[in-house]
C-alpha cells in the first residue's frame, strides 16, 4: 500500500511532486531568521548570512561581545573579497566547490584572466591582510576564525565566546590595514 499523497504540494502534468510552495519555504526560512535575529530584522538581507547577522546583533546592543559594528564588518566584506580573488588567481577553486568537470578542460576557469595591475592589487591586498592578522596576539586563531565566517559564511551556532573575542581582533586588525 503507498503512503498518501500530499496535500497542497506543486505538481506537474503527470502528478509529479515538485516540491513545496515558496510561500512555505519562506515562512521556514523567516521563522530561522527571527530565532537568530528577531522579527525586526527578519528581512533584512544581513540577516541571510553570518557576517551580516553578527552586525544586526551590534546593532541592536553594541555592548553584546557576540556582535560587531559597521567598520569591523565592511573590514570583514572586504577580507571575504580579497581572499576569493586571490583564490581565483591561484586557481584554487572556491571552498564550496565539490563537484568536478569531467568534460571540461581540466578545470580550469573559461573566463579571461585578469589584467596584471589587478593580479597585482589583489596579492597586494592579501599580504596587507594577512599581516595584519599575523600581528595579532593569536594569529592562528584569528585567521581560522576570520576566514570561516568571512569566506566560508560558517553558521553562528558554531562559534564559541572565543571565537567571536579572535574574530572582532581580526576584524580590527584588517579594519586598520585597509584604512576603514
Amino acid at each position: 500500500m503507498a503512503r498518501p499523497r500530499k496535500q497542497n504540494i506543486l505538481r506537474d502534468t503527470n502528478g509529479k511532486s515538485r516540491g513545496e510552495r515558496p510561500d512555505q519555504v519562506m515562512a521556514v526560512v523567516l521563522t530561522q531568521r527571527t530565532r537568530e535575529v528577531g522579527a525586526e530584522n527578519a528581512f533584512d538581507a544581513l540577516a541571510g548570512f553570518t557576517l551580516g547577522r553578527l552586525l544586526l546583533r551590534g546593532r541592536a546592543d553594541p555592548s553584546d561581545p557576540s556582535s560587531i559594528t559597521e567598520i569591523q564588518y565592511a573590514a570583514g566584506e572586504e577580507w571575504g573579497r580579497v581572499v576569493r580573488a586571490y583564490q581565483a588567481i591561484v586557481t584554487n577553486p572556491p571552498p564550496g566547490v565539490r563537484a568536478i568537470l569531467l568534460d571540461g578542460p581540466g578545470g580550469r576557469s573559461c573566463t579571461p584572466d585578469p589584467a596584471d595591475e589587478r593580479i597585482a592589487e589583489t596579492r597586494d591586498r592579501f599580504r596587507v591582510g594577512w599581516c595584519a592578522i599575523d600581528d595579532t596576539p593569536q594569529p592562528t586563531e584569528v585567521r581560522r576564525v576570520c576566514y570561516l565566517v568571512c569566506v566560508e559564511n560558517s553558521p553562528m551556532a558554531l562559534m564559541t565566546p572565543g571565537d567571536f573575542g579572535s574574530l572582532r581582533i581580526g576584524l580590527n586588525a584588517l579594519a586598520r590595514a585597509f584604512k576603514r
